[in-house]
Order: C-alpha cells, then structure tokens, then sequence
C-alpha cells in the first residue's frame, strides 16, 4: 500500500475532500447525489425474517430525483400538530415529527420541545449526508462480481460501528447474491451475510488498516479481504473523546494526578503543562490483540483514520456518525448502493430507533442513546464543553489539521 511517499499534490486533493467530513460545525457542506433506486428494491414484511428481493425485483436503475430524505418529508406533510392535535408547532419541526412517524415513534409534546428544528439540523451538519469515497464505488463494482460483494463496518471505538452495522442488516442487500441464496436455500435459513452484509471487515472493526493483511478476526478466515466494502464510522474528535471519558473500551490512559483531586479526562496533557512545553499523557489500546502505544487520545483518533486517508489504495467509504443518526435512510442508501445493492422505499425502511448497542462492554443500558436523546444530542454543536483549558489548548496542537479543518 502506497505510503506518505506518495505526492504533495495528491496528499493535499486528498486532504482538501477529507477534511470536509471530520468536525461537524466548523464548516457547512453541501453535496447532491443523484443516486437513488426506482420502485423495484427489497420486498419488506412485517416480521423479523430476514428481508429478501424476489427475484423479479433485482434490477436497478437511477433517477434524477435529488431530494433528501427530510426534504421528501417536509413535501409530503400537511400537519403540523402534536399526536393528539392540542398544540400547534414550530413548521420547522413539522419535518422532523413527520420522520419519527415514519420512524414509528410517536411524540407527545415534552419530547417534541426537545428537538431540535429542521434549521439548527441543516446549520451544523448541512444539507446532505457527507460520506468519502464514493469516486471509488464504481472501481468497486467493477472489480468485485456481485455474488462476492460484502460491506463490512470499521471504526475507532464510540464511532457508530453498531449503528451502520445495524442499519444495514436491516435494510440493505446485494441482489444478485439475494437472488442466489433464495435459488439455493429455504428463506427461514437465509443469513444477512449470505446477502452480502457482514458484522465487521475481515481484519476486525476497530483494528487499525494497517493490520489488514496480517489480521483476521475470528469467523472470517475464509472471507477473501479486497471483497469487502469497508464502512468506515468517524465522529467529531472533541465529542468521540467525551465519549472515551466515558467508555474506554480497550484504551488505557492515566485520569488522576498526584496531588489533584477527582478525574481529569480527556486528559491529553499533565496539567502542570505550559503553552511551550506540553507533558502528553500516554495512551495504549489492544488493538489486533496486542498492544499499541500512542502519544495522547488526540493522537489515537489522528492515527486511526489517518492511516485510512494515508496508506490505503482501496475502495472504501468514511461516514459521519452524524449523519447515521440523523439521516438514517438516505445514508444507508447510498451505502449501500456503493456495493451495488438496493433498500426498501423510505415508508418500509427499518429505522435504529432504540441503541444499536447491545450486551456487555457497551455501558448502563438507561445510558445508552435511543432515538430521540441522539436527535437532542447531535443537533448541537459541544466543542470545548467539559474540557479543561489546557486540554482544549492541546487538541488544536495535537489533532491532525488536515483531518479536522
């Protein structure tokens, strides 16, 4: 794989489109796609089987139909009233209560005072999903036959792995290998990774791709690596270390000081630190089941996804979490047709409306974020918040500028 030898000129083009995805708030990006499925996509049913395209169903074309999910929303809702219609409500938010509807969930009027309006949606994270690499779909496909094209999520810990994961089980698959399986087995033993959709890439989801050849995680010895599609979930650095503060996984740093009292997280400098001479507080993860050592928090986040936008010559795709939150069904759609699969219409598009994190190692179960508490949460913009001066003053050092403008 091509190293930092490779060009000023293509690290800075490559830079310049990167840099568009990483720190939500700090610039408003606005992309039009003008990839969507027609009528003939997954045939949905009520149950929890697995969904399955009928044969008749595979084929796929594009339309010109530019409009978002929130957009097709906003033109098709003539009520803006709560449940019961006793309140009258902020048209900027007929919007949003109109997609958790079509979510399923229903909103009384406390829960719809806390969120956020259409507007503050757009102001921060823009007017589309923003998601890089799809100049790579088509290489893609044309190199990967449809009947061995897998999408595999991958992400630093608390970047939303779960959630496209999730998202993608639920409502994506690759027709020809639908078709296929439904040709070969019983539909009661067909698997979501027969239809192309796998928990994680080969190599494991957090492992950095580095280790791509030389680690495979447990389940996938037989899996051939270029074939999966990597999903690769990224979070604004300053929120996703909050969230380390909270849930560590396998990362281990110091959060006390002698002499201090209490926790100090996210603690990337020893707090007798000076603007010139900055004391890093080291850090190892296991990562591909050893250990790896890094400078500071800020420098595992720089190291992670900068080794993706460095040294890989692969197709793959870099999805905010933001956007898998709160654009659930246009960003899964584009996803997953990078890979040349199909989704439901929006009407019988599964919605992640409970946390798509489950079992131990994940925190308290009332801690974990459902729908509404994400919608609340990610329509902020929470840069320095809980970080101590000399912290913050450290993560503009220490964060790679060419990931985070």
């Amino acid at each position: 794989m091509p190293r930092q030898s490779n060009t000023t000129t293509k690290q800075s083009k490559r830079s310049q489109t990167l840099i568009l995805i990483i720190i939500i708030g700090f610039c408003i990006v606005n992309i039009q796609l003008v990839m969507r499925l027609d009528d003939h996509i997954i045939g949905m049913n009520d149950n929890n089987n697995i969904n399955v395209l009928q044969p008749q169903q595979s084929n796929m074309k594009l339309n010109n139909d530019n409009n978002n999910h929130l957009s097709w929303i906003a033109s098709h809702s003539h009520v803006s009233q709560t449940a019961n219609n006793s309140t009258i409500l902020d048209e900027d938010k007929g919007p949003i209560i109109e997609y958790f509807k079509l979510a399923g969930v229903e909103l009384d009027d406390e829960s719809i005072k806390l969120l956020p309006t259409w507007s503050q949606i757009q102001s921060i994270i823009g007017d589309e999903p923003v998601i890089y690499g799809l100049d790579k779909c088509e290489e893609y496909r044309n190199n990967i036959p449809p009947l061995r094209r897998m999408l595999g999520a991958a992400g630093m810990f608390n970047s939303g792995t779960n959630l496209a994961t999730r998202l993608m089980k639920d409502n994506c698959a690759i027709p020809e290998r639908q078709n296929e399986a439904i040709r070969l087995y019983d539909q009661s033993k067909i698997t979501k990774e027969m239809l192309g959709i796998r928990w994680q890439v080969p190599w494991g989801k957090h492992t950095p791709v580095n280790f791509k050849y030389i680690h495979t995680a447990p389940k996938n010895e037989n899996i051939t690596k270029d074939d999966v599609l990597p999903i690769v979930t990224i979070r604004n650095p300053y929120d996703w270390m909050r969230s380390m503060c909270k849930i560590p996984y396998t990362a281990r740093w110091a959060h006390q000081e002698g002499g201090i009292h209490g926790e100090i997280c996210p603690h990337l400098v020893m707090t007798k630190s000076t603007s010139n001479n900055k004391i890093k507080v080291k850090l190892r993860a296991k990562l591909a089941e050893r250990w790896i050592n890094y400078d500071s928090l800020a420098h595992l986040w720089n190291d992670w996804y900068g080794n993706y936008w460095r040294e890989s010559n692969f197709p793959f795709l870099v999805v905010r979490l933001e956007d898998l939150i709160l654009r659930q069904y246009e960003t899964t759609k584009i996803m997953c047709y990078c890979a040349g699969g199909a989704v439901p219409q929006p009407k019988s598009f599964k919605f992640a409306i409970d946390s798509a994190k489950f079992g131990p190692g994940h925190g308290n179960k009332e801690e974990r974020t459902n729908l509404l508490k994400a919608w609340t949460r990610y329509s902020k913009i929470e840069v320095k918040s809980s970080f101590s001066d000399i912290d913050y003053e450290a993560s503009k050092e220490f964060l790679d500028a060419n990931l985070r403008r």
